[in-house]
């Protein structure tokens, strides 16, 4: 889910982050010890394997290989835009109705 952060307006270390490889299998919940929480930035959570999200949401990758400040324009980035808040939505509606 940490794709989610790429529709946020502070992205940039994360697309660089989007180059690195994953050490181990991905994780379903993160795993971090107490005294780490506040020294991790969402960027360290971010690898190739975050591309996924994108593939799996139909969303084109194209506009990551702009500068951040040009995406609100790009067809890309609206798109997935528009899929991301249709997945809060949804999350949203499904944590109203089984809580």
């Amino acid at each position: 889910m940490i794709g989610l952060a790429f529709f946020d307006d502070s992205v940039e270390l994360m697309v660089a982050a989007l180059s690195l490889e994953c050490k181990d299998e991905p994780f379903k919940r993160i795993q971090m010890e107490p005294k780490d929480i506040g020294t991790k930035k969402l960027s360290d959570f971010v690898t190739t394997d975050t591309r996924q999200f994108f593939v799996a949401l139909d969303i084109p990758q194209d506009f990551l290989h702009q500068h951040a400040s040009e995406w609100k324009s790009n067809s890309g980035n609206i798109r997935g835009l528009c899929r991301v808040k249709a997945v809060k939505a949804v999350k949203m509606l499904l944590n109203m109705v089984y809580h």
